[in-house]
């Protein structure tokens, strides 16, 4: 499934985290308050770096977040089936801000929904003038992809 589409099963990653006894108070409290936000894979090696007390290496460029730290607002997470290295046949991309959410694949191109509680509860055909369009077509990998995907509808 995940080759053909970024629905809401496939996105959300499974984490689970159950918070020592020891935990401090704030650190707790934290955890708590990004539950509802927009989390990523990207966010677990951070996560755990705290949870031991490490750090990532410096070196490297790294995008995610410590569940324990701040989770920004209105932070944009990109979905991509194809990149560099992954050269599928078929491209699915997805860009998420909150409950928002870009999907396009090349069945039924891109469409804007907006989740709440984990269902969907509105969904439309997305316009190359909607902000999350306009992200996708930002992103060298995305752009690349949205183009497989609009040349596969269109054949």
């Amino acid at each position: 499934m995940r080759l053909d589409t970024f629905e809401e099963g496939i996105l959300s990653p499974i984490f689970l985290i159950k918070a020592p006894t020891s935990m401090a108070d704030t650190d707790f409290q934290m955890l708590q308050a990004n539950s509802n936000r927009l989390v990523e894979n990207l966010d677990i090696a951070p996560t755990f770096a705290d949870l031991l007390g490490a750090e990532l290496n410096n070196d490297l460029s790294y995008e995610g977040y410590s569940l324990i730290g701040k989770i920004p607002e209105g932070r944009v997470a990109y979905s991509t089936s194809t990149n560099d290295w992954r050269h599928w046949t078929t491209a699915t991309i997805a860009v998420s801000r909150g409950k928002e959410r870009l999907t396009c694949d090349s069945t039924s191109l891109c469409r804007l929904s907006t989740t709440k509680g984990g269902q969907t509860v509105s969904r439309r055909s997305a316009k190359s003038d909607d902000e999350l369009f306009m992200l996708a077509e930002k992103d060298p990998i995305l752009r690349r992809a949205l183009g497989q995907i609009y040349r596969n509808y269109y054949r």
